[in-house]
């Protein structure tokens, strides 16, 4: 089995600049893939490369509409 580098929703926010609640929408969707931890909470996880994968992403739209409005 994999290493796999796993983080919170708080942190995957910071890396992404939204909120917790964001990212959780997103997971819901799922614009952003999750795994739910057993146990009362069922607090959700995130992959860090997935997390970094999708703000390359958000990144390059970001400069794509910026560059389309110059």
């Amino acid at each position: 089995m994999p290493n796999l580098d796993l983080i919170s929703a708080v942190e995957a926010g910071e890396i992404l600049g939204v909120s917790r609640d964001t990212v959780l929408r997103w997971a819901s969707v799922p614009r952003l893939a999750s795994v739910k931890l057993p146990g009362a909470t069922g607090a959700r996880v995130f992959e860090r490369a997935e997390v970094l994968r999708l703000k390359s992403a958000l990144d390059a739209l970001a400069e794509q509409a910026e560059a389309a409005t110059a």
